[in-house]
């Protein structure tokens, strides 16, 4: 698939990998393997997070308005590094389980590319979300791969296409899709995914139980991090 038709919105319901857009930054790529994990596999590895990963619900200050809400999900958080967005911190957190390493060694063989990190998000019912942005800390490189694990109810996983005057942009014409992500499955953001488009978990009207997302990413070390040079 090579999107970027301006204005359409689309669904992707099929595995596979496909193109969304080109440009200057390169390649906007998305994986989906929506059986990555067996119905057994992921049963075990929900209610182990569950279980075992410490979710808590943390405050975050919006930087426009000095206004201070309660993030509309619980978070826990496994790195060798503090990560820090928007006005969140997390410490780095070294103690991984053992469930944890195995997926996030299994993402590594499948998409060739080193992990370091994951970050749970537990939506608990239809009201908890995560609003548009981009992954686009220089933390995190030039074009990273990121890599979602989604476990228990199925949500919608939007993409939208950044417009040419940035993020702060009328995207009434810009292309977007719609990902069905169900229990198991896995997406890969590649390329220039962080720097071209933006991703949501919106809010649904129809009732939910809970969702969990494990997010696995590279974090590069302090000392090591280049300065952001993408566009957006």
């Amino acid at each position: 698939m090579a999107g970027d038709e301006k204005g359409q919105v689309k669904e992707i319901l099929e595995s596979g990998e496909y193109q969304l857009s080109t440009g200057p930054n390169g390649d906007s790529i998305i994986l989906l393997v929506r059986d990555f994990l067996s119905p057994t596999e992921a049963d075990d590895v929900y209610k182990h997070c569950l279980e075992e990963m410490p979710f808590e619900l943390y405050k975050n200050t919006r930087e426009d308005t000095g206004e201070t809400l309660v993030e509309p999900r619980k978070i826990a958080w496994y790195g060798d590094y503090t990560y820090t967005y928007d006005t969140i911190t997390h410490p780095a957190k070294k103690e991984w389980t053992e469930t944890l390493i195995n997926i996030r060694q299994r993402i590594e063989k499948k998409i060739d590319y080193k992990l370091n990190s994951v970050l749970g998000n537990l939506y608990r019912d239809k009201s908890d979300m995560v609003p548009w942005h981009s992954d686009n800390e220089p933390e995190f490189g030039v074009n990273p791969s990121i890599a979602s694990i989604s476990l228990g109810e199925e949500r919608r996983f939007g993409l939208r296409k950044v417009p040419p005057e940035g993020p702060l942009g009328d995207y009434s014409n810009m292309p977007m899709y719609w990902v069905p992500l169900p229990h198991g499955s896995l997406v890969v953001m590649k390329g220039a995914m962080q720097f071209d488009w933006q991703h949501c978990i919106p809010k649904e009207e129809r009732e939910c139980q809970p969702r969990i997302n494990l997010t696995y990413r590279w974090l590069i070390p302090p000392d090591e991090r280049p300065m952001q040079t993408k566009e957006h």
